[in-house]
């Protein structure tokens, strides 16, 4: 039998609902940097991938790291749209009451997931946070690892 030991959370509509935020901040990306206009159909399919691919589908001529600030700067301007999802500080207390460990695995920048987390009153029911910039984004395991 395998005995659970810790429970990984995505952070982006699992713990916070982000999704409108996020919406404004890629399509702001777009006009600053004269590409298309990002419909929410394309938001929607794409919701959650990670900058480096944010970068290749909807912003091919910037770099990974003018990205990452903007985003930085941008997000933190959308922060009050953010919102915690019912019943997550409970989940998390609980699974921490049973023993469990609790981690974050996010595609979201690092500063930006602790900075959410923190102003959502989840950080503290966490052991671990795992997030862009530390490791090869999801689809990829290495956050995953990281996390564990």
């Amino acid at each position: 039998m395998v005995k659970v030991a810790a429970v990984l959370f995505d952070l982006d509509g699992v713990l916070v609902d982000s999704g409108e935020a996020w919406y404004r901040v890629m399509s702001r990306g777009a006009a600053r940097w004269g590409r298309p206009a990002i419909t929410r159909e394309a938001f929607l399919a794409t919701f959650g991938q990670g900058v480096e691919a944010d970068r290749r589908q909807f912003y091919p001529h910037q770099s990974t790291d003018e990205i990452t600030a903007f985003y930085d700067m941008a997000f933190a301007e959308e922060l009050g749209t953010v919102k915690r999802v019912d019943g997550a500080v409970e989940v998390l207390a609980d699974l921490g009451g049973l023993g469990l460990l609790r981690a974050v695995v996010t595609n979201t920048p690092l500063h930006l997931a602790r900075r959410v987390l923190a102003e959502k009153g989840l950080d503290r029911h966490l052991e671990a946070t795992a997030a862009a910039g530390e490791a090869a984004e999801k689809p990829a395991p290495d956050l995953l690892r990281l996390a564990l």
